[in-house]
């Protein structure tokens, strides 16, 4: 026979008792501390808004005072980000661009073509003058092997679909920008100008083109800047040498920078949906730090951002 169940439930443990990892619990502590020290810079460098209204003695309410630094945010914001085609323009003219590149490729099959059938010709196969009497004389143009085979270079570039500007298409090289003019540029291409790749061998689009992945450059003086989003926190670091994580797109909490673009020669690309994130000198972790891998650090990252968003800070 089989014994009663005892429906007493098992004595519940502790949090005092409960037991973790190490990694774990590393990991955790991290977090804590980097939103602390988030936290503490916020306050230290930042002024109530009700403190700045009676020392500065301003005529106006502290709503009045917020409205008015909401609109200058805004202001800034959308003149450091032009509008972005919408997304018929962008179908128009990927159609265009397909059309386009068969068009090329024809143009250029046809031009191998007519080549190869020279070539042939030129080499007297007697099934093909058996049906020319001989006392007529065909005129065959003598082509060599080299040129029955054209080098790439030599033949026409396929048409590039044009935006609408005129000069512009739709990829050209970096060097045909002037200084103040603004482009996207992928993550590899930074890579490659800070790396020393001229800026006639990166190809670039026209600012506007809607997608949150690339980074919009310009040039200064002939130096490659990078318009990037991130605390003044980062940016500090970022010019002496210390990891700082930058984004290509607007979020809560960061600021509209410009940096040379020699600052990405070490990057990390951080994948974040519907974004691009890097890591600038990454390398300067210091190896027996525990969370010296980027994962750790971009999870810190985040749960510092999420709590100032989470505080409308």
């Amino acid at each position: 026979m089989s014994s009663p169940i005892d429906p007493t439930p098992e004595p519940v443990e502790s949090a005092a008792e409960y037991r973790v990892n190490a990694q774990e619990l590393s990991h955790v502590v991290h977090i804590i501390q980097a939103r602390k020290e988030a936290e503490a810079r916020h306050q230290a460098n930042t002024v109530a808004l009700k403190d700045a209204v009676e020392q500065l003695g301003l005529d106006m309410t502290p709503d009045q005072l917020l409205a008015e630094i909401q609109a200058e945010r805004a202001r800034r914001f959308g003149a450091s980000r032009p509008k972005r085609q919408n997304p018929s323009q962008r179908h128009a003219f990927a159609k265009f661009a397909v059309c386009a590149g068969i068009a090329g490729m024809m143009a250029v099959s046809i031009h191998q073509h007519r080549l190869n059938r020279a070539a042939w010709e030129s080499r007297h196969n007697p099934y093909f003058f058996a049906s020319i009497p001989l006392e007529t004389p065909v005129a065959t143009e003598e082509v060599t092997p080299s040129q029955s085979m054209a080098p790439l270079s030599d033949l026409p570039p396929p048409p590039m679909m044009n935006t609408g500007e005129e000069g512009n298409s739709l990829y050209s090289p970096l060097a045909q920008y002037r200084d103040g003019q603004l482009a996207d540029c992928g993550f590899e291409g930074l890579r490659a100008l800070a790396a020393g790749k001229s800026d006639t061998e990166v190809p670039v689009l026209p600012n506007g083109t809607e997608d949150d992945k690339l980074w919009t450059v310009e040039k200064r003086d002939g130096e490659v800047m990078v318009h990037v989003f991130a605390t003044p926190e980062a940016i500090g670091n970022a010019f002496g040498g210390s990891p700082a994580h930058v984004s290509a797109s607007m979020h809560a909490g960061l600021e509209d920078r410009l940096i040379p673009v020699r600052l990405f020669l070490n990057a990390q690309l951080l994948e974040i949906p519907g974004n691009s994130g890097a890591v600038l000198n990454p390398g300067s972790v210091s190896q027996q730090d525990p969370f010296a891998d980027s994962k750790p650090v971009h999870w810190a990252y985040q749960a510092v951002t999420e709590y100032n968003t989470k505080d409308g800070r």
